[in-house]
C-alpha cells in the first residue's frame, strides 16, 4: 500500500502537535506561558488557524512573541515564533517558515529548555519533509529526538517518533511506530487528542508490515487503528477503512484465482468505496485505490477510467486548493505513484488491445507530470510577487474544503467557487495564469495533437516511462504514434549506470574497450532496438527522459561496432539528441535572443591566487564548501561566515578566450578573474545574452540544491548563485553553457524529469542548456566548445545539431578529445517545447 497522504494536514506534523495540545501546555522553566493573557493570545491564534486565516494567525503569534520579550521570557517567545513559523508553513512560505523556525530555535537554545529545543526540531523536520530535503529533515528529527530523550512530559513525543520512522523507512522504523503508540497511548490519558496520533502510528506499522510481505500481523495493526478511530477519532475513521482497503486488495493479489481471491476483492472494493464516503484527503488516492481493485478483477475498462480519475482529480487538488504548494513533496510523490498506474495499466492494454486511444492517453499521463512540474517551477517564480490578500483568500479556501463533516449545501459551495474566483483574479494581476481551471492549464488531448501537428518531418519524440514490472518508451512523428516495452525500471537503471560509468572513467578511447562497445550496443538496442526504421532514421531526437536516463550519455550509445579501422559509429554522429521538458505544456518556445555572449571564466577562488592580493584567507580555516555542504539547505538560507576556498580553473581560461574567438563576434562581454563576480554576471544579463557560457565552479547538493561559484568578495565569501535565484532571473531564449563539474542533474526523481540548474535555467526562460554529465578537467573542452560555438554561428536556432556536429568534430580529430568520456560529458537539455509555428 502506498504511504497514506494526508496532505498538509499530517505533514505539518509538527504545526499539529501545537494545535491538539492542551492550552496551558508549556516549559515549565516559561514563567509568563501560563499567564491569562497567553492563553488568550493562543486561544485566539488557534480560533484564527481553524478559520485558516493564516495572516492574522501569524499576527497573533508575533504580538505574543513581542510581548514575551517584554517580559523577558525566551521559552515563551520561542513558542510564539515557533507559531509564526507554522502560519507561514500553513500558507506555503517555506522560507519565512524557516526564518521563523530558526529564530525560535535560537532562544530555545538560550533558554536551554530541552521541550521547546526537541519542538523547533520537530517543526524544522516536518518543513524540510515538505520540501523534499529527507537529509536536512532527518538530522533534525534525529537531533530532536536525541535532545528529549530524557525529558519527561514531552507531549509531542508521538509525533516526534512517527516522523522521524517515516524519514528512516528502513528496519528501525516498525520499532519506532511501536514506540509511537505506547507514547500516544501514555499521553492520551491526559490528552483525548493524542488517540489520534496512536491510530495514525498503527496505521503506519500496518503500512510498514504490508510493505514487508507480513498481511497478518498488517492486517491487525490496521484493525488496531480503526478501533482506536470508531471510538475516539472518527475525524480520520476514513483512512482505516482506506488502508483496510489496501490490505484486502494485497491479500487478494497473492492469492489464486476462485472464490477466496473475489471475496477479498470485493471487501477491498466495499473498504474502499466506504473511506471514498468519508471526509478523506486527497481522495485521488481513493480513486487509485480503486481502480487497481477493478483491474485486479478484470474489468479493465473501467479501471483505466477510475485510474484517470484519479489524475484529473489529483490536478484539480493541486491546482485548487494547493497552487502555492508548488514544491510540496509529499503531494508530488503521492501523484508519481498514481501517475505510474495509469501508464503502467494503459499502455499495457494499448498494446494488448491495439487501442490507440489508450496508447494516447498513457502518453499524455507519462507527460503530464514532468510537464506540472515545470509549469508549477515557472509559477514559483511569482509567488513573491502575490499579495497578502491571497494567501488570506487559499487559507479560507482550505479551511472551507477540510470541514469535518464536509459542507455540501448550495452556499458552501457558491462560497467556493467564489474564493476560487478571488485566487484567479489575484493571480491573473501577477501573469501567474488561471491555475484553477484545469481545461486551460494542462496538457490534454488536444495538446498532443497540436504537439505532434508541431513536430518538424525530421523529429522524433521518445519519452521514456520506467516501472516496475516493465518500462516504456513511446515514439511520435508528426504522422505515426507507437509505444514498446522496455525491460522493468530496475534492469534499465543498473545498465545505464554501468555504462555510465564506464564513459566516465575513459574506457573508450582510440583502443576501443571492448567490454564499453558491447554494453554500448546492447543498452542501444535495449531502449531503440524496436523502433520502426521510419522512426529511427529521423535525424533529430527530442527525448523526455526520467531517472536515471537523465544520467545517460545518449552520444556515447553504439550504432555500430569497430570494423577493423580503430572507429566504432556513436549516436551522435547520426542523430542530434535534445531532452525537453515540458513537451505538451500549451504556449510558445521560447524565441531565440538577440544579445551577445557573456562569458565567465578563471574566476579568483583562493588567497593563494596571486590575482587576490592576498597572501592568507581570514577566517577559522573551515572551508565555505565543507561548511555548506554539512549544514545544507538552512546553513545556505542563513548564510554563515566561513571563509571562501577553492581550487582555480586555469584551463578555463583558455576555454573563454577559445569560445570568445570562434563565436567573433559583437557584442560579447568577458568576465574573468577579479572581474568574474556575481554582480557582474547579474548585470550583464540585461539585455537577455543570445549565449551565456558559464566556466566556473558549481557546487551540487542535489536537486534544487546547486551554487554557481563566482569569484570572492571583499568579506573572503565566493558569490553563490544557487538554483532558487536562478529561477528568477529573466532570460528568454537564451542559450545557457554551464562547463563546471556535473551542472547536469544528479537527484532525479522518477516521473519528475529534469533537476538542479538545468531546470532552474530553463524556468528562467533559456530555450537550451548544455551541462556536464559529470566531472571533467578544465583543461579539456576548449577545443570541443570552440567547434560548437562555430556551428551555432552559422545555424543559430539548432542548438542540438550545432553541438552534434562539435561532437562529430571530436570523434573523427585524433585527438584525445576523441574519447567519449569528454565529449559525451556534455548533454543538451531543450527549454519548454510549447507549440511551436506550423510553418515549414
Amino acid at each position: 500500500m502506498a504511504t497514506s497522504p494526508r496532505g498538509l494536514v499530517l505533514v505539518l506534523i509538527g504545526m499539529e502537535a501545537w494545535l491538539a495540545a492542551p492550552i496551558h501546555t508549556g516549559s515549565p522553566r516559561s514563567g509568563w506561558w501560563g499567564t491569562q493573557e497567553a492563553v488568550r493570545l493562543r486561544q485566539t491564534a488557534r480560533r484564527y488557524t481553524l478559520q485558516g486565516d493564516y495572516a492574522e494567525t501569524e499576527r497573533i503569534y508575533q504580538l505574543g512573541a513581542e510581548i514575551a520579550a517584554e517580559h523577558r521570557d525566551p521559552v515563551a517567545r520561542a513558542w510564539f515564533i515557533s507559531g509564526v513559523g507554522d502560519a507561514r508553513f500553513a500558507r506555503f512560505d517555506y522560507r519565512g517558515a524557516l526564518d521563523a523556525y530558526l529564530k525560535a530555535r535560537g532562544f530555545a537554545q538560550s533558554a536551554r529548555d530541552p521541550v521547546s529545543l526537541g519542538a523547533t526540531d520537530l517543526d524544522l523536520a516536518s518543513l524540510y519533509q515538505q520540501m523534499w530535503d529527507r537529509d536536512s529533515a532527518l538530522r533534525f528529527a534525529e537531533e530532536g529526538r536525541e535532545i528529549t530523550r530524557r525529558v519527561g512530559g514531552i507531549y509531542y513525543r508521538a509525533q516526534q517518533l512517527l516522523l522521524l520512522a517515516r524519514l528512516r523507512s528502513d528496519q528501525s522504523s516498525p520499532a519506532l511506530y511501536r514506540e509511537a503508540i505506547e507514547a500516544a497511548r501514555s499521553a492520551s490519558a491526559g490528552d483525548p487528542s493524542q488517540a489520534a496520533a496512536e491510530a495514525i502510528a498503527w496505521e503506519y506499522l500496518g503500512d510498514a508490515l504490508l510493505a514487508g510481505g507480513d498481511m497478518d500481523r498488517a492486517n491487525a495493526a490496521q484493525q488496531s487503528a480503526l478501533l482506536i478511530r470508531q471510538s475516539r477519532a472518527q475525524r480520520d475513521l476514513g483512512y482505516s477503512y482506506w488502508a483496510l482497503g489496501a490490505v484486502r486488495l494485497k491479500q487478494a493479489e497473492q492469492a489464486e484465482a476462485g472464490p477466496a481471491r473475489r471475496k477479498l476483492l470485493s471487501e477491498a472494493e466495499d473498504l474502499t468505496a466506504r473511506a471514498m464516503a468519508t471526509p478523506t484527503a486527497q481522495r485521488y488516492v481513493l480513486q487509485y485505490q480503486q481502480g487497481q481493485i477493478l483491474l485486479a478483477e478484470g474489468r479493465v475498462l473501467e479501471g483505466l477510467d477510475a485510474l484517470e480519475n484519479g489524475i484529473q482529480q489529483s490536478q484539480q487538488w493541486r491546482t485548487g486548493i494547493a497552487l502555492a504548494g508548488s514544491a510540496d513533496g509529499v503531494a508530488a510523490a503521492h501523484q508519481a505513484k498514481i501517475f505510474d498506474g495509469f501508464i503502467q495499466a494503459a499502455a499495457d492494454y494499448g498494446i494488448r488491445s491495439e487501442s490507440q486511444r489508450w496508447i494516447e492517453e498513457s502518453l499524455e499521463a507519462s507527460e503530464l507530470n514532468r510537464a506540472v512540474n515545470l509549469r508549477d517551477s515557472s509559477a514559483a517564480r511569482l509567488r513573491e510577487k502575490l499579495p497578502l490578500e491571497y494567501w488570506e483568500v487559499l487559507g479560507k479556501l482550505q479551511a472551507e474544503e477540510a470541514q469535518i463533516p464536509p459542507l455540501s449545501s448550495a452556499a458552501a459551495d457558491s462560497e467556493r467557487d467564489r474564493l476560487k474566483l478571488k485566487l484567479t483574479e489575484l493571480e491573473s494581476k501577477v501573469e501567474l495564469g488561471n491555475a484553477v481551471n484545469i481545461a486551460e492549464n494542462f496538457p490534454s488531448h488536444d495538446s498532443l495533437n497540436h504537439f505532434r501537428r508541431s513536430l518538424r518531418d525530421s523529429e522524433v519524440f521518445l519519452s521514456f516511462a520506467l516501472g516496475d514490472p516493465e518500462s516504456f518508451v513511446w515514439a511520435v512523428t508528426r504522422d505515426t504514434l507507437n509505444v514498446y516495452r522496455l525491460p522493468a525500471a530496475e534492469q534499465v537503471v543498473s545498465t545505464v549506470r554501468e555504462f555510465r560509468q564506464r564513459v566516465e572513467a575513459g574506457t573508450a578511447g582510440a583502443g576501443a574497450n571492448q567490454g564499453f562497445e558491447d554494453l554500448g550496443q546492447h543498452l542501444y538496442k535495449m531502449l531503440f532496438g524496436q523502433l520502426s526504421p521510419r522512426e529511427a532514421s529521423k535525424p533529430v531526437w527530442l527525448l523526455s527522459a526520467e531517472d536515471a536516463l537523465l544520467e545517460l550519455p545518449f552520444g556515447a550509445l553504439v550504432l555500430e561496432p569497430n570494423d577493423g579501422s580503430g572507429h566504432m559509429v556513436f549516436l551522435a554522429e547520426r542523430h542530434s539528441l535534445e531532452i525537453k521538458a515540458g513537451a505538451l505544456l500549451p504556449g510558445e518556445p521560447p524565441k531565440r535572443s538577440t544579445g551577445g555572449l557573456v562569458l565567465v571564466g578563471d574566476p579568483i577562488y583562493n588567497y593563494a591566487d596571486p590575482r587576490s592580493g592576498n597572501s592568507a584567507a581570514p577566517g577559522d580555516g573551515k572551508t565555505w564548501f565543507a561548511d555548506l555542504r554539512a549544514g545544507s539547505t538552512w546553513r545556505r538560507w542563513t548564510r554563515p561566515e566561513p571563509s571562501g576556498q577553492l581550487n582555480r580553473l586555469p584551463g578555463s581560461h583558455e576555454e573563454v578566450e577559445a569560445s570568445a574567438a570562434a563565436w567573433n563576434a559583437v557584442p560579447t562581454i568577458i568576465l574573468e578573474g577579479a572581474s568574474a563576480t556575481r554582480q557582474n554576471f547579474l548585470k550583464a544579463l540585461s539585455p537577455a545574452p543570445q549565449v551565456i557560457h558559464l566556466a566556473t565552479h558549481a557546487v551540487t547538493l542535489g536537486e534544487d540544491e546547486a551554487d554557481l561559484v563566482f569569484s570572492l568578495g571583499g568579506d573572503g565569501r565566493p558569490g553563490l548563485l544557487s538554483a532558487l535565484e536562478v529561477r528568477t532571473l529573466d532570460v528568454p531564449g537564451s542559450v545557457v553553457v554551464m562547463t563546471g563539474c556535473a551542472t547536469a542533474p544528479s537527484d532525479v526523481k522518477a516521473g519528475l524529469g529534469m533537476a538542479g540548474l538545468v531546470r532552474a535555467w530553463t524556468v528562467a526562460g533559456a530555450r537550451a542548456v548544455i551541462a556536464t554529465e559529470w566531472a571533467i578537467q578544465d583543461s579539456t573542452g576548449s577545443a570541443l566548445l570552440a567547434s560548437f560555438y562555430r556551428h551555432l554561428r552559422s545555424q543559430p536556432d539548432a542548438v542540438a545539431e550545432a553541438f552534434r556536429a562539435a561532437q562529430g568534430d571530436m570523434i573523427h580529430s585524433g585527438t584525445n578529445d576523441a574519447a567519449p568520456a569528454v565529449w559525451a560529458a556534455y548533454q543538451v537539455f531543450g527549454g519548454q517545447t510549447g507549440t511551436r509555428s506550423e510553418s515549414r
